[in-house]
């Protein structure tokens, strides 16, 4: 479910789980991006894309700008680094 409520600074969407048990949005910072999970803000990136969610909606997944050659891709918080 994708929701449109026009308040947040950056995409101006919240995402909520496929249980609608828990939500994300897309947040900036000066340069900076973050998810807000659940209410709790999370690491800080150049770029954030790709959020989803497990079909289960126990897992959320994202793709993150570290550097302009390093991407992560993260899934509950673990960090996979791919060379650009």
């Amino acid at each position: 479910m994708l929701l449109n409520l026009g308040f947040f600074r950056d995409s101006g969407e919240i995402k909520v789980s496929p249980d609608s048990m828990r939500f994300v949005y897309l947040e900036k910072e000066g340069e900076k991006k973050f998810i807000v999970l659940d209410g709790v803000n999370e690491k800080q990136y150049n770029d954030i894309d790709d959020i989803i969610f497990s079909h289960d909606s126990k897992r959320l997944a994202y793709a993150a700008m570290i550097a302009e050659n390093g991407l992560l891709y993260l899934m509950e918080k673990k960090e996979i680094i791919m060379k650009m």
